[in-house]
């Protein structure tokens, strides 16, 4: 009698057993349906977004690739969209987008050579616009501390075929000279500009156009002091006679610097002594008495290029 109860309890319905044995064949069947219609799927979408690229909807194709994620060559048709759509910007003349892009994708086929050549195909756009422009036009040529330099055309010669350029903006703060007792040609800015400045700021494009040109160095035309030898450079500080020609009225030569913050900026004239340096006041009025040369003012670079 025990035995039998033991039995009845043990045992399992078999329409449990069929109910369990069911529900594995659908989640096997499923899984199956699944890792199946995965490929076939894929397949489809990797066709759609081929046919999207060819249609030269480079930024549709490109989204389409991305859902693909490992699929097939899918990220390396996406490094194809970035590609076309850069050298799309590139035909256009957008030069900056184009080159962007392609630094997306850098090791991608010929990017590195599409980059150097759209590089040199802006600069050239730029020089060109540099040697149209007429006085009083604001140009952009070189790079300070990360950020574009503007320029403002003082003067035109088209009979010489250059121009004259000064920094729209006061670049920097420092001294005209340490030592605090020279005039321009030994000077340590001159020396910065013409080295360091001149190296650091502008590329191999830019620096062609750059004349060395003869700077004449006259006496303080208020107190007569000398301003040393004349010199040949790249880069210079206006004088003060040059400062008055270039500059009518005193709120044409008002500056700011880098920060908004209007400054003060040195001329290369010595002042009433040969340890100050002659420099214009934030106001724009021209100090002819002059700074300490170890103080530290506003330094607008000026230059000669050629408009050939």
């Amino acid at each position: 009698m025990d035995n039998n109860i033991n039995i009845q309890q043990n045992a399992v319905p078999k329409k449990s057993i069929k109910t369990k044995t069911l529900m594995w064949l659908i989640i096997i069947g499923t899984c199956i349906v699944c890792t199946l219609s995965f490929p076939i799927g894929s397949a489809v979408q990797y066709k759609k977004a081929v046919d999207i690229f060819n249609a030269k909807d480079y930024d549709a194709a490109y989204k389409a690739f991305d859902k693909l994620e490992d699929y097939k060559d899918s990220n390396d048709k996406k490094n194809a969209c970035i590609y076309a759509q850069a050298k799309k910007h590139a035909d256009k003349k957008e030069y900056i987008k184009a080159y962007e892009k392609f630094m997306t994708i850098e090791e991608y086929s010929d990017t590195k050579e599409q980059m150097k050549a759209i590089y040199n195909d802006y600069k050239n756009e730029q020089i060109s616009l540099v040697k149209s422009a007429k006085k009083g036009d604001t140009v952009t040529l070189g790079k300070y501390d990360n950020k574009q330099v503007e320029w403002v055309v003082l003067s035109v010669n088209k009979d010489k075929k250059k121009a004259l350029l000064i920094s729209k903006y006061s670049l920097v703060k420092k001294p005209f000279d340490k030592s605090g007792d020279v005039t321009w040609r030994d000077s340590s800015i001159r020396k910065w500009l013409n080295k360091d400045f001149y190296k650091s700021t502008f590329d191999n494009v830019e620096q062609s156009i750059i004349l060395t040109s003869p700077i004449k160095n006259k006496k303080n035309p208020e107190y007569n002091e000398s301003s040393g030898k004349n010199t040949n450079d790249k880069l210079f500080l206006l004088s003060i006679e040059e400062a008055n020609k270039y500059f009518s009225i005193n709120s044409d030569r008002v500056c700011k610097d880098l920060d908004d913050s209007t400054t003060g900026w040195f001329l290369r004239t010595q002042g009433n002594t040969y340890f100050r340096i002659a420099y214009v006041q934030s106001d724009g009025d021209i100090y002819g008495t002059g700074d300490y040369q170890s103080n530290s003012y506003g330094i607008r670079p000026a230059m000669w290029i050629s408009i050939k």
